[in-house]
C-alpha cells in the first residue's frame, strides 16, 4: 500500500504546511493544510490550532505555499503549451 506524501512542506518553528498534489477533470490542483506540533508529558502531538505566538510562522508557511503553488502551476501552465 503506497502512502500519499504532500509535495511541498514549509516548517517555520513548530508550524508547518503540507501542500497536497490532487488530480480532477480539469487537471492538477493543489490543497494546503497546516498544523503545529507540541509535546507534553506523553510525546509529541499536532494540532490544527494556533496561538498568539504560532501566528507569524503560520504566516510564513502561508506565504511560502502560496509561492510554491504559484510557482508551479505557472511551470506546468507553460510546459503544457509548450507540447
Amino acid at each position: 500500500m503506497s502512502e500519499t506524501k504532500p509535495v511541498y512542506t514549509p516548517k517555520y518553528g513548530q508550524v508547518e504546511a503540507a501542500v497536497w498534489e490532487n488530480s480532477g477533470k480539469n487537471g492538477v490542483f493543489y490543497r494546503v493544510s497546516f498544523k503545529r506540533s507540541y509535546k507534553d508529558d506523553d510525546g509529541w502531538h499536532d494540532s490544527e490550532s494556533f496561538g498568539l505566538f504560532d501566528l507569524w510562522n503560520l504566516v510564513r508557511c502561508v506565504g511560502d505555499a502560496y509561492v510554491w503553488i504559484s510557482k508551479k502551476t505557472s511551470t506546468d501552465a507553460e510546459e503544457r503549451q509548450a507540447a
